[in-house]
């Protein structure tokens, strides 16, 4: 008998449950359940409380993972693992393995006797996934100990993965890792779809792109061979031999190069140097196929660009300049030319010509599959893709590079990864929100009918009470003034406290918050009790009892503090503070600091006596009511404990020190000011609810890290070192000891380590984190490639970023997103409380008239509050009249006078009038805008003004000038100008229209048309095209959005700059002045000894040896060194500019903190997640202020920028999303008028009633030939086959390698694909002769099949006849044949949920794409105008990455809109270069050079750019892809397999079998009978006449044609009657969709008509009859259509048509 526990089951610890766990009879064979041994072992493992076993283990766990982030990789073995000899730590850690070890195995020993091991129940060990890792973890560690096996100890890092097992204990935890789980399951589906996008591209990409990357310019011709004397290219013979090469021989008069002892295949072996590219070569016959020989190739090291080799077909866009050539490691076929070793580099020479750091160290390419995913994986995460774009470019071609990557940034990036977000988002909605019991729930219906009845009696009342007031009369005596007064507070008290109770159910505390108390109360009672009218406090903490026997100095505190205008002093104290924390900056100047110091020091004093005077006038208790009081109090302390630190010691240099971390404090006081902001209140609410929420998620966010940070040290711990000249990376044992290696950023050296690595915790963890954020994680991929020459590495990057970068921060933003609509969800609570809230603010106007004797009496008050109310109700009359009247847009010409001159029978006014409302008129001015936008396009700056097409366009813009006047003079003469309604300016687009005409005016005037910066406002006009998105409601929609979000937007925009200003402050506290250092070519070749003295600068010049002095002699410091007055010390700016000039100190960066404005603009570019790592690296460099900065001096700077990235980036910047997304969703809501879940229900029915077709009947053919083509093509087994076809022909495309196929592999693949094709045209030869060729074409994926076989077979016969070569094209276009798997998805419900958004949404995302065009176009012809002249710098302005054109200044701006590098675009931009000129003269060539120097533009164009594009418009795509998913929830209902067997049902032969869409009369009985349950009978059961007629009677069915009744109408109405009746059942009514319903609009243009009214005006012509009625049967109808029809034509005075008649036959009439 097994033995039965009530315990839970291993590893599920967590369970409350006591459910009865069965263990197997006898644990590994031997110990049953009486044996003790084994009892004791049940004991242990289900032992429970603090210490229970599960515990022990974890805490075990816990300490194993700690230990194992100490280890210490500056002390490792050959292999680079950590080694205990003279290693401290290391020491520990290998001791405790042991420990560990032991522990793990009892462990494992426990658990296999009290549960058994592998064969069993489900209860065993091995069932247990926690006890496999285990398992695994305690053999390999085994496995490790024995030194004759490889090392094993990077499987024990996964132990690092069993702290998950405290998730159970957690149920925060718990629900968040179960959301996240279950979303793995519809992620799976996501990831499919995105491989299946990236399979595409990347099969595209090797077919177009294979081989083509790795050609670089090369300083000699050909391949020459390796001197055996010279076989490193770091020494100096090396160079010697390459000036050799390039040398003319005085012998032959001819280069060395070209010398036989040099050439690696010369004329003896049948191959001159020209020969390199013949085509005729196979891949076996080619001279280069021989393994490989002993040469290199050398590559120009100056010029890192990919070069379109001679026999690229497609023509890339870079050759090479004179005296270089163009060439590529391998030959034209793939064979490697050299061999595959590592001298003289230093790494494989077959790379050689890839290995730079400019084309990603030949690590992303399309020479195969595998390298193709990545480069597409790479290119979807938007990191680093334009990269790989500018090598296509470059080597392929320009055009096809652009596209290709473009496209799958558009679908890939924007569209297909916003998924990921949809699926995360839905599984976090539900399972996040705690489950309640019925028991709960029923106490909350009783509480809130409680509140809303308390409510509602409060409300009556305030009623009574306003009233009474408004008869009262004005009481002379003080003691009836005191009673009126005790009455209202008493009415008003309750009325509030009602109020206030909140949505908890929770009276309010007596001490309640300083802004929430009531004037009314609080003044009632002071008066009541003092005999006396008070002003008005602000405090609802004091009640008449607290203020009793209280002395009249507290009453004289409480009375001021809690005033408006105290209040208002305060918030104004507090901005000044602001201001003045502000004021700080860099260079200082002294008195000025002196100054804010006597400010700051006042500042405080206020400060510290408000908060005495709060806590005597609240009490200690009562201001600790408030968390606001809170939190000012711990500000007050903090700032008496800075001013206790500044009496004692006050430091120098930007007040980095204790002073200036308390002073930042204060900044958070500006918070206090959302209190009187509602708006930014409720923001900041759901900001402050996701922080808590967040708890949970960032536990597993940094459990996330930790673990990855812990397999980075495992595998590439002191791997990231590199040769500084070769890039080559080193072996363990090699180079300078570990710890001497820095970045090289501040001191020279062979060998360097880049800042990103895994050497410790604390930088592996900062590495994941960026990361996580997707700055340069593709950098770091490649760094760990070098390192790690393998494949395993990039497993590592990809799984991290797909789970880091995409998923948790995806999850990140569900969270977020949750917390919106939650909010969204209680403004509509809120607004239920408006009119209390009104009604409240009344009565504290009619107190107020109470409480002051200056006014006459409440009379008085009444009548102002009455005019007030008549005044409000006679603007929002007006405001409906004029809301109707804007409906109609008619305006009576003849009630004004245009211009005050033209009445409306003015001739001139009459002809403008009949010109503007010609149907023509508008698309002419269309027509113009288009063709000045175009004008505006071709417009080049650096193009001879006086050439003809400057010309053109100059004379062009004066016609286009003209024109557009005389549209606004026309206007403006028929309209009027701005005076009456319906005038020109009365309208928003008329008025930009007015605008950029002036403009244009202007420009015309003062330049003539010459091309200036001002000459882009004239893009302007390209914005008129946006009066057609009113009349496109899908259109208008994108833009309706964008305006409800303003105001939300201006929201989290004044947050993000909140948050901004304190990071700023707070940075420029301590970072002002430290972005700076001693740099150069002339500093690095300083000796080490001056270098010194440059970082660590002697405090006098006696301090000096008399070597280090030597070094001044000559400088003006000779002989006395000076301390900064300032800082009060010896700088090292001060140190570097005596040894080498002014302009060796210079920045490190082109960010600092220097001034609030700076500090700033830097949180705002790297909340774009830009640059952030480089900001924070010089941060973690610095010494403070002028000093020289030395790698890694203050790590601390590390946790600033990683809470920055969390707030500005992750927080902050994704509330833009939220608020985009909350205001789409408000329109969609309000747009679609759905007004219950039920109606919602049946939309979604709808639209996937309207996903079905008609299908065409393939009628049996007779002839034989065609009967046997028939019966192939309707066989259950020929789409199968055809798919496998399908998937096979695209592994087949995908199987091609560039470097290892041979002739008989590459034939074998061609013969494949030439099977393929055959298959695919048999098929196609097949239908057509079943189907007959019209019969065929019907289906659109047989057109898309037919032309995809007839283009493979042109390519064939091309190629076999004419030898012209279409192979990459017709492989590309089969490619698309794959398109015909997703007929699968119908099978799959999750794959076709989400192939049905993409479809959907793509709709929707063309229109939003439509603005983001006009968008980049306006921002594109504004660069060229303002940034074209600007001189290249050649690092970020280069050749492919500047606004020289129109063209390329579009795809740079796309290039940015993923956030690539645009900052330090921008900075290239706005600063100067050697030999630039401020005003350039006009160019008088056919195309001159850029030569101006930096514009002062490029920083608010491209602020303003990124804000627009990067955080809103693109977040908007985000909007619309979440919106769609939603959208395209599959109906509950009806299930698609039945809408499909609908159209089965329909396309039968006594039906509709030529698709028509139509059915006749007669047949829909029999129809709704052969249709299966719920929507019809089913064939297996024969309904009576009577069930029938019942049936057909409860459908309501139009009729719109005497064809019959519609394919769409008979669906919608048997899945009406099929959905309201489940919904019936659930306790729902059904409500149809109105009229104006886009779903009812697209039904009807389905059909063919116009509006419903088609279907009443034909049945009042018909004779209705269902089918013949037989002798036996009585007569079936819609006899409530006959009537109808009789009735309606009687009317009209026609006979009416005849009733059903009594015998069988046909049905009469028409």
């Amino acid at each position: 008998m097994a033995a039965v526990h009530p315990e839970p089951p291993p590893g599920d610890v967590a369970s409350d449950s006591k459910k009865e766990v069965t263990y197997v009879d006898r644990a590994l064979f031997v110990f049953d359940e009486t044996n003790p041994l084994r009892a004791k072992c049940l004991e242990i493992v289900n032992s429970k409380g603090t210490f229970c076993f599960d515990n022990i283990i974890l805490i075990f766990i816990a300490l194993n993972s700690i230990l194992t982030a100490m280890a210490d990789y500056e002390n490792v073995d050959d292999d680079g693992n950590p080694e205990p000899n003279g290693s401290a730590r290391n020491t520990i850690i290998y001791v405790s393995e042991f420990i560990f070890l032991v522990v793990y195995t009892g462990e494992f020993l426990i658990k296999i006797i009290a549960f058994g091991f592998a064969w069993g129940n489900d209860n065993v060990y091995l069932k247990d996934p926690w006890n496999v890792l285990d398992f695994i973890t305690v053999i390999a560690s085994y496995l490790a100990l024995d030194p004759t096996l490889p090392n094993l100890s990077a499987i024990r890092t996964f132990r690092a993965f069993r702290p998950l097992r405290s998730v159970n204990r957690f149920p925060g935890l718990k629900r968040l890792v179960t959301a996240l789980l279950d979303s793995l399951v519809g992620l799976v589906d996501v990831v499919l779809l995105l491989l299946f996008l990236l399979l595409i591209y990347s099969i595209l990409g090797m077919q177009l792109f294979q081989g083509l990357q790795h050609a670089r310019c090369r300083v000699v011709p050909h391949p020459v061979i390796v001197p055996s004397d010279c076989t490193d290219v770091t020494n100096e013979c090396w160079g010697q031999y390459l000036d050799m090469l390039t040398t003319v021989n005085a012998t032959t008069s001819d280069y060395n190069y070209n010398h036989p002892a040099y050439i690696c295949l010369t004329k003896d072996d049948g191959v001159t140097p020209e020969d390199n590219f013949d085509l005729d070569w196979t891949k076996d016959s080619s001279p280069w196929n021989v393994g490989g020989l002993d040469c290199v190739w050398p590559e120009d090291a100056d010029d890192e660009r990919v070069c379109s080799l001679p026999n690229n077909n497609l023509n890339g866009d870079y050759t090479c300049p004179s005296q270089r050539w163009c060439g590529s490691n391998y030959d034209d076929q793939g064979n490697r030319r050299f061999k595959e070793v590592d001298y003289p580099y230093g790494f494989n020479r077959m790379n050689s010509g890839t290995y730079v750091a400019g084309l990603n160290f030949g690590i992303t390419n399309f020479d195969n599959i595998f390298s193709a995913l990545l480069s597409c994986f790479q290119a979807v995460t938007m990191e680093g893709w334009t990269d790989i774009m500018y090598q296509i470019q470059d080597g392929v071609n320009g055009p096809i590079g652009s596209i290709f990557f473009v496209s799958l940034i558009v679908i890939g990036s924007f569209v297909m990864l916003s998924l990921v977000l949809a699926v995360v988002e839905e599984q976090v909605a539900s399972p996040l929100v705690p489950v309640k019991t019925e028991e709960q729930i029923q106490k909350e219906k009783e509480d809130a009918t409680v509140r809303r009845n308390r409510r509602t009696a409060s409300m009556a009342e305030m009623a009574v009470l306003k009233k009474r007031l408004s008869t009262a009369k004005i009481h002379t005596s003080p003691k009836g003034k005191r009673e009126e007064l005790a009455e209202v507070a008493e009415v008003a008290e309750s009325a509030e406290s009602a109020d206030a109770e909140g949505e908890d159910g929770e009276k309010p505390p007596t001490l309640g918050t300083k802004r929430s108390m009531s004037k009314l109360q609080i003044a009632a009672k002071i008066v009541a009790l003092n005999e006396t009218t008070t002003k008005s406090t602000r405090l609802s903490i004091v009640t008449a009892e607290t203020l009793a026997d209280e002395p009249a100095l507290r009453m004289w505190v409480i009375t001021i503090i809690g005033s408006d205008l105290f209040a208002n002093f305060m918030n104004l104290v507090i901005l000044v503070n602001t201001i003045v924390l502000a004021m700080d900056k860099y260079p200082v100047d002294e008195d000025e600091e002196a100054t804010l110091d006597v400010v700051n020091m006042v500042l405080t004093f206020i400060f510290i006596i408000e908060f005495a005077m709060m806590i005597y006038g609240l009490g200690p208790k009562g201001y600790c009511a408030d968390r606001f009081n809170i939190f000012d109090g711990f500000i007050v302390l903090v700032s008496i404990l800075e001013l206790l630190i500044g009496l004692f010691d006050k430091p120098k240099g930007g007040g980095g020190g204790g002073i200036s971390a308390l002073r930042s404090f204060r900044l958070f006081r500006v918070l206090k000011l959302a209190r009187d902001w509602q708006s930014l209140q409720d923001l900041l609410t759901v900001f402050g609810k996701t922080v808590i929420e967040l708890g949970n998620f960032f536990v597993l966010l940094a459990l996330f890290m930790f673990i990855y940070a812990l397999l980075g040290m495992q595998f590439m711990a002191n791997r990231f070192r590199y040769n500084a000249e070769t890039e080559a990376a080193l072996d363990i044992p090699e180079g300078p000891e570990i710890g001497d290696i820095t970045s090289l950023y501040y001191e020279p050296g062979d060998y360097y380590r880049p800042r990103a690595h895994f050497d410790s915790l604390e930088w592996a963890l900062t590495t994941i984190f960026q990361i996580l954020t997707g700055e340069n994680w593709n950098t770091v991929m490649y760094d760990g490639w070098r390192s790690t020459q393998g494949w395993g590495t990039s497993f590592y990057f990809i799984t991290l970023v797909w789970f880091g970068q995409l998923i948790m921060m995806s999850l990140f933003m569900a969270l977020l997103l949750c917390n919106f609509e939650d909010d969204e969800e209680e403004e509509e609570e809120e607004e239920q409380g408006d009119e209390k809230n009104k009604m409240m603010k009344t009565m504290k106007s009619l107190m107020g008239s109470l409480r002051d004797p200056k006014k006459e009496g409440i009379s008085e008050t009444m009548a102002q509050i009455d005019a007030e109310e008549d005044a409000k109700d006679e603007a929002e009359t007006k405001a409906n009249d004029e809301e109707g009247e804007e409906e109609d847009d008619a305006v009576d010409p003849a009630s004004f006078r245009s211009c005050g001159v033209f009445a409306h029978d003015n001739p001139v006014r009459v002809f403008a009038t009949r010109i503007v409302n010609d149907p023509y008129f508008d698309p002419v001015v269309v027509a113009l805008i288009v063709l000045s936008s175009i004008a505006l396009a071709v417009d080049d700056p650096l193009k001879d003004k006086d050439s003809v097409q400057q010309q053109t366009i100059g004379a062009l813009d004066i016609i286009f000038t003209i024109l557009f006047t005389i549209e606004m003079l026309l206007k403006i003469t028929s309209m009027g100008f701005a005076l009456h309604k319906g005038a020109y300016l009365r309208d928003s687009w008329n008025i930009l229209d007015f605008i950029v005409v002036i403009i244009s005016l202007v420009n015309v005037a003062s330049i003539g048309g010459d091309s200036g910066p001002a000459a882009s406002l004239r893009v302007l006009r390209a914005l008129r095209p946006l009066r057609m998105i009113s009349r496109a409601p899908e259109l208008k929609l994108i833009v309706d959005a964008l305006v409800l979000s303003v105001p939300g937007m201006l929201n989290i925009v004044f947050i993000c700059g909140l948050f901004l200003l304190i990071f700023a402050i707070f940075g420029i506290s301590y970072l002002k002045g430290v972005f700076y250092a001693c740099q150069g070519d002339d500093y690095f070749a300083l000796p080490q000894e001056a270098r010194d003295l440059v970082i660590y600068p002697p405090s006098s010049w006696e301090d000096m040896s008399v070597s280090e002095q030597a070094y001044f002699n000559g400088t003006t410091c000779e002989g006395n060194i000076v301390e900064d007055s300032y800082l009060e010390k010896v700088t090292s700016k001060y140190m570097c500019e005596c040894l080498l000039g002014e302009d060796a100190w210079d920045e490190t960066v082109s960010q600092n903190f220097n001034n609030v404005g700076e500090a700033m603009s830097l949180l705002y570019e790297i909340s774009s997640t830009e640059g952030w790592v480089d900001v924070m690296y010089a941060a973690v460099d610095n010494r403070g202020m002028e000093m020289q900065p030395v790698e890694n001096s203050a790590l601390e700077w590390i946790a600033f920028f990683i809470l920055f990235m969390f707030v500005g980036w992750a927080f902050v910047m994704n509330l833009f999303v939220g608020q985009l997304i909350s205001s789409f969703n408000a329109l969609s809501r309000k747009g679609v008028k759905l007004r219950s879940e039920a109606q919602e229900e049946w939309a979604k029915t709808q639209k996937l009633v309207l996903q079905a077709t008609p299908q065409r009947l393939h009628r049996k053919p007779t002839n034989p030939i065609r009967k046997m083509c028939f019966a192939v093509a309707e066989s259950p087994y020929q789409e199968p086959f055809i798919m496998s076809c399908i998937v096979l022909n695209c592994i087949v495309l995908a199987m091609a390698w560039f470097e290892a196929q041979d002739d008989a592999y590459v034939n074998a693949l061609q013969a494949v694909n030439f099977v393929f094709a055959m298959i695919f045209t048999l098929e196609a030869i097949v239908k057509i002769i079943a189907y007959t060729f019209m019969g065929y074409i019907y289906e659109t994926w047989n057109i898309f099949d037919f032309t995809i076989v007839v283009g493979t077979a042109i390519g064939i016969i091309l190629q076999a006849g004419a030898g012209i070569s279409v192979g990459p094209v017709a492989s590309v276009i089969r490619m698309f044949r794959v398109g015909r798997v997703f007929r699968l998805i119908n099978s799959a419900k999750n794959l076709r949920k989400l192939f049905n958004t993409l479809i959907s949404a793509v709709p929707v995302c063309g229109n939003v794409l439509s603005v983001v065009c006009l968008i980049f176009f306006i921002a594109a012809v504004a660069g060229v105008q303002l940034f074209a002249r600007v001189m290249p710098d050649g690092d970020d302005i280069t050749e492919r990455a500047n606004f020289q054109t129109f063209g390329t200044a579009l795809l740079t701006l796309i290039r940015f809109s993923t956030g690539e590098n645009w900052n330090g675009f921008m900075y290239s931009l706005a600063s100067d270069r050697e030999g630039c000129v401020e005003d350039p003269p006009a160019c008088d060539e056919p195309r001159c050079e850029p030569t101006m120097c930096g514009s002062a533009a490029a920083r608010p164009y491209f602020y303003l750019f990124t804000l627009i594009v990067t955080f809103v418009i693109i977040n908007l795509l985000i909007a619309v892809v979440l919106d769609a998913f939603d959208e395209n929830d599959e109906s509950e209902i009806i299930d698609p397999e039945a809408i499909q067997a609908f159209v089965a049902a329909w396309k039968r032969e006594e039906f509709d079998p030529m698709a028509t869409g139509f059915i006749e009369l007669e047949k829909l009985g029999p129809f709704v009978q052969i249709l299966d349950a719920p929507m019809g009978f089913g064939e297996e059961y024969e309904a009576s006449d009577k069930e029938l007629e019942e049936k057909i009677r409860g459908l309501d069915i139009n009729i719109f044609s005497e064809r019959g009744f519609a394919f769409y109408d008979v669906l919608t109405a048997v899945t009406k009657r099929v959905t309201a009746g489940v919904l019936e059942e659930r306790g729902e009514q059904f409500e149809d969709l109105p009229d104006s319903h886009h779903v009812v609009k697209v039904k009807l243009r389905k059909i063919g008509v116009q509006s419903l009214e088609a279907a009443s005006s034909l049945r009042d012509r018909l004779d209705v009859r269902i089918f013949p009625r037989q002798e036996q049967t009585p007569q079936l109808g819609l006899d409530r259509v006959e009537e109808d029809a009789r009735q309606g034509a009687s009317s009209m005075g026609a006979p009416s048509p005849p009733a059903p008649a009594a015998t069988a036959g046909k049905p009469e009439g028409d």
